[in-house]
């Protein structure tokens, strides 16, 4: 049962994050900052993200399993690598104007 309710919980949470970068792209294209949407994703679902934890040792091997095919963790990696790094630019961006403004004082 309870191997039930994490795979729910991991399920949920890919694509709950899914669904993060799709509206972030779709902000980025409409010319909208994703950030509000994109730093509630980073403080709200990645820290959620423990595969087995809360699972019997014995249930693990499923985990295992799933982590080969389809590769959930993988899956996770890169999507919250995706976020982190808009952020990381989105930063990177705000710091150039603040540097530029203060440049020209």
């Amino acid at each position: 049962e309870r191997f039930c309710e994490d795979l729910a919980l991991h399920d949920w949470l890919l694509t709950a994050m899914d669904n993060v970068v799709e509206a972030a792209e779709k902000d980025i294209i409409n010319g909208i900052d994703p950030m509000r949407i994109l730093g509630a994703a980073v403080d709200r679902l990645v820290r959620l993200w423990m595969p087995g934890a809360h699972v019997h040792p014995e249930m693990r091997v499923l985990w295992a399993q799933l982590e080969s095919q389809p590769g959930f963790t993988r899956q996770w990696t890169t999507q919250v690598a995706w976020v982190r790094d808009h952020i990381a630019l989105s930063t990177l961006d705000v710091l150039k104007q603040i540097g530029h403004h203060n440049a020209t004082w």
